[in-house]
């Protein structure tokens, strides 16, 4: 089976150009929101572009370049063969000050009953404070309407411990299915949970 997206990958990094706090400053998880961010609209693709350019630790560790202003615009536009952009969505983690997040789905694919998440991104500067479980319990929450979806799945770098450990702990189980990736020079394991 062949993935066209990138493979979610668990990873955060500083930025500035929001207001960055240093981490003794408060933080109420409970309180973030998910919203849909839209690559039509130009403010929430610029700002989307800003956040992932101050946060290169992912891009670097992991495709060994920096991100580039093109990476933020893939994140609405890369799609597999085939499928419509309508069923791609973008949201962005926030609490009432700064952008904290982003997460990248695909609706039905590559099945009508999979949620497929492609990018999973968290700030370094707030790094292990629960934001990317909080991700995963909006997420939930804002696809229950989504009737037909019975089971998220994601790829990941074989190698990447911490991310494997946080899909894991997340519910996610290896399905079995692994290919190499030219784009990450690596093996990508597939995982899967069941969500209904």
């Amino acid at each position: 089976m062949m993935f066209s997206v990138p493979p979610l990958l668990l990873q955060q990094a500083d930025h500035d150009w929001l207001l960055s706090e240093p981490k003794s400053a408060s933080l109420n998880v409970e309180a973030c929101t998910l919203t849909r961010i839209h690559r039509s609209s130009f403010s929430d693709l610029n700002g989307l572009s800003e956040w992932l350019l101050a946060n290169p630790q992912h891009y670097r560790r992991l495709l060994r370049r920096p991100p580039s202003p093109k990476d933020a615009e893939d994140l609405f536009t890369v799609c597999p063969s085939g499928l419509s952009l309508n069923r791609k969505y973008v949201w962005r983690l926030c609490d009432e000050k700064r952008l904290l997040g982003c997460l990248e789905a695909l609706r039905s694919w590559p099945e009508q009953d999979v949620l497929y998440i492609g990018f999973l991104m968290v700030d370094e500067l707030w790094r292990r404070m629960g934001l990317a479980t909080r991700c995963l319990e909006l997420l939930s929450e804002g696809t229950l309407s989504w009737g037909n979806i019975r089971r998220w799945r994601l790829a990941v770098v074989e190698t990447d411990a911490a991310a494997l450990r946080f899909w894991i702990k997340s519910g996610f189980v290896p399905t079995g299915h692994s290919e190499y990736s030219p784009a990450y020079g690596a093996r990508l394991v597939v995982l899967e949970k069941s969500v209904r």
